[in-house]
């Protein structure tokens, strides 16, 4: 083999090892479902929050709740006006098989579609991280630390509040696409409502 050959191999490999753009991804779930996967390090936030949430008033732990939709008293269902509730497990690839409930409420156009998870893999700290597609920020309901989270540029078609109820546990609300003329404020006091309901019952239990 010559030497001019050898050289043109040599320049071949490195271009083409230079050229590979192939990254593992991290999976980011979607409303409260858990159905969406995204790439990692493009979470936006005005603030960019830490991952340390505050501590808890008390720890509510999840994991040995088989029916999520008991989570809501009948007072709570009349106040939200909850108009069906089911429940079921999740099918997105990243909160797969966790317990779910879902809610159909009164207001929407014509209904809002409510999914209300129990996270036992990660807790809420995992979506201030900075490493998932979505625009987060720090908040806090009843007292409890918590992050509004939706898919990066998609302010005004979704909410999610994760709320930190245990180590390595969270309680996930999220509302998608309740129909036209929603500001992601409105979104959001939507999804605090339902988790803040749900944290009441779990303290009183």
């Amino acid at each position: 083999m010559t030497k001019r050959l050898m050289a043109a191999i040599v320049l071949l490999t490195v271009v083409a090892a230079g050229c590979s753009t192939n990254e593992p991804g991290t999976p980011a779930p979607g409303p409260g479902d858990g159905s969406s996967a995204a790439p990692p390090a493009t979470t936006t936030s005005a603030s960019r929050p830490g991952v340390d949430l505050p501590p808890r008033p008390q720890d509510l732990p999840i994991d040995g709740i088989a029916k999520p939709c008991d989570l809501f008293t009948d007072a709570q269902r009349e106040q939200l006006r909850v108009d069906r509730a089911r429940d079921t497990v999740s099918r997105g690839e990243v909160y797969e098989g966790q317990q779910r409930c879902a809610l159909t409420l009164e207001g929407g156009d014509p209904y809002l579609d409510v999914s209300v998870l129990l996270v036992t893999s990660e807790g809420a700290e995992a979506w201030l991280a900075g490493d998932r597609n979505v625009t987060a920020e720090q908040t806090s309901i009843e007292g409890f630390g918590a992050a509004h989270y939706w898919l990066a540029g998609g302010e005004g078609a979704e909410c999610n509040t994760a709320v930190d109820v245990a180590d390595g546990q969270h309680l996930q609300v999220g509302l998608l696409m309740p129909g036209e003329g929603w500001a992601q404020e409105k979104l959001c006091e939507t999804t605090d409502q339902v988790a803040a309901a749900a944290l009441k019952t779990l303290q009183a239990g």
